[in-house]
C-alpha cells in the first residue's frame, strides 16, 4: 500500500494562513523576517505577506491604508520581484476598493440627509393636514 503523499509547499506563503488561520503568528514571524532580511531575495517576500494580511478582507488585521503601505514600500525597495508585481495588482485593488468604500460612505450619508428631509417634510404635511381639520371642522360650527 502506497503512502501517502507528503503536502506540498506552496508558493504562495499567504496561502497558509488562509488556511490554518493563525494571522497573529503570521504577522509576527514576517515582521521578524523583514527586520533581519538583508537584500531583495530575503526582504521582498516578508514585505508581501505583511500588505497581504493586511490587505486580505477576511483577516482579522484587515486595514487597507497599512496595506497599501507595506505594498508601497515592496514596490518602491524591490520593484523588479515577482513580489512587487502582485503587490502593485493589489495595489490598484484597494486604492479602487477605498474609493468605493468612500464612496459608499457618502452616498449613505446622503440618503440618511434626504430620508431626514423626507420624515420632517412628512411631519409638515400630517400638520397641514391637521390644521386644515381643524379649519374644517371650525368652518362648519360657525356655518350652523
Amino acid at each position: 500500500m502506497p503512502l501517502p503523499a507528503a503536502p506540498e509547499r506552496t508558493s504562495f506563503p499567504p496561502q497558509v494562513v488562509m488556511e490554518r488561520g493563525n494571522y497573529a503568528g503570521f504577522v509576527t514571524e514576517n515582521r521578524q523576517a523583514w527586520e533581519h532580511c538583508k537584500g531583495e531575495a530575503e526582504c521582498a517576500g516578508p514585505l508581501f505577506n505583511l500588505g497581504f494580511v493586511y490587505a486580505y478582507p477576511k483577516s482579522p488585521y484587515y486595514d487597507a491604508a497599512t496595506a497599501l503601505w507595506y505594498f508601497g514600500i515592496l514596490c518602491q525597495q524591490y520593484p523588479q520581484t515577482p513580489w512587487a508585481f502582485q503587490g502593485q495588482v493589489w495595489m490598484v485593488f484597494l486604492n479602487d476598493r477605498l474609493v468605493l468604500e468612500d464612496m459608499r460612505r457618502r452616498l449613505h450619508a446622503e440618503l440618511r440627509t434626504r430620508e431626514a428631509t423626507i420624515r420632517g417634510l412628512q411631519e409638515r404635511l400630517k400638520r397641514a393636514r391637521d390644521i386644515d381639520l381643524q379649519l374644517e371642522k371650525k368652518e362648519r360650527e360657525f356655518l350652523r
